[in-house]
């Protein structure tokens, strides 16, 4: 059976949230382990970055083990 990104995105939303282990997951659910094994390196290797902007204070700079 084919999902759909949406519902790969699905499945795997609700897996994270449900602490259990891929294997039991799987299972439960009556999906295919390798198949679903597929779609968590696939999330996985499509990490988001966000730019974050220094704002460096008198108090950071001053903070202990800061080092100038």
């Amino acid at each position: 059976m084919k999902f759909s990104k949406e519902e790969r995105g699905m499945w795997l939303k609700d897996w994270k949230q449900s602490g259990k282990s891929a294997w039991v997951y799987t299972k439960e659910n009556g999906l295919d382990q390798q198949t679903f094994i597929r779609w968590t390196k696939a999330a996985a290797s499509k990490l988001c970055f966000v730019e974050v902007s220094m704002w460096i204070t008198t108090q950071t700079m001053n903070a202990p083990g800061m080092v100038r």
